[in-house]
Formats: C-alpha cells, sequence, structure tokens
C-alpha cells in the first residue's frame, strides 16, 4: 500500500473509530498486502488485540462455539477453511488487556486464544500467543516493520 491510501484509511478510522473488533477481516487486508511480495520474503504478521472477535455476524463473547476450547478449535478450522495467508508467515499474537476480555469467564478466555492458535495453523502458520502484546512489537527486529 501507498503512503497516501494508508493515510487516509488511518485518518477516518481515528475519526470514526468502529464500536466492533473485525479481526478476520484485518487479516484478510494483510494477506492481500503480503500477497504482493517477492518469492522468498520472510513474513511477519503481529495481531494486538484484546481478542474477541466481533463483526456483526460473529461475536465472541457470545458465540456458542467459543464456550469450549474444542468447540473453538473446530469452528476456527471451519473459518480458516476460506481464508488463505501467504506462506511462510510468522503470526504473533499479542493480547491487550481490556474491560470486555476481563468480564469473561477463564474458560470462554482460553476458547477465544485456542481459536486464534488453530486458527492461524489451520491456515498454515504457526503462531506464536503472547500475553503483553506491546512487548511483541519492542522484541522484533526493525527489518521486521514495514
Amino acid at each position: 500500500m501507498c503512503g497516501v491510501p494508508r493515510q487516509r484509511l488511518q485518518t477516518k478510522v481515528l475519526a470514526h473509530p468502529d464500536r466492533r473488533t473485525d479481526i478476520r477481516s484485518t487479516i484478510q487486508v494483510a494477506a492481500q498486502e503480503y500477497a504482493l511480495d517477492e518469492p522468498g520474503i520472510e513474513r511477519v504478521l503481529i495481531v494486538l488485540s484484546d481478542s474477541p472477535q466481533d463483526d456483526g455476524a460473529m461475536n465472541f463473547a457470545a458465540s456458542p462455539s467459543l464456550q469450549n476450547i474444542d468447540s473453538a478449535k473446530t469452528r476456527a478450522r471451519q473459518l480458516a477453511n476460506s481464508q488463505h495467508l501467504p506462506q511462510p508467515m510468522h503470526v504473533f499474537l499479542g493480547s491487550l488487556r481490556s474491560n470486555e476480555i476481563k468480564q469473561l469467564g477463564r474458560e470462554r478466555r482460553a476458547a477465544i486464544i485456542a481459536f486464534w492458535k488453530e486458527y492461524f495453523s489451520a491456515m498454515g502458520s504457526t503462531p506464536a500467543f503472547v500475553v503483553d502484546g506491546p512487548s511483541v512489537v519492542a522484541g522484533l527486529p526493525m527489518s521486521y516493520i514495514r
């Protein structure tokens, strides 16, 4: 993406933030961007989020498919079948704290983490999950940052 469209998007998002979190669509935008890379490029995808997907169609905080780890993994595999990530892709999932995530039960929080790990694994990546999300970015070599 060139600088001008990215700046416009950034300005729009900051001016009109959405109350929902659509991580899956964001990942698809990143995948389209990465698809333009030269072959053999080492790709890194960093997802910093409190992790609950809420795109209007699926709300992780309430979805029955995220009540436990087994059902979350099953749902992740189903959804991953419709998406593709260019490979190789290093995926870092960094957790951010939020009031929303604190309100969820321990089992649902574990199911959400399991969902994302399984989701990326099903697309051929090996995700790493880090509890302190911002430390993911701080620890990466600058060559990884676009």
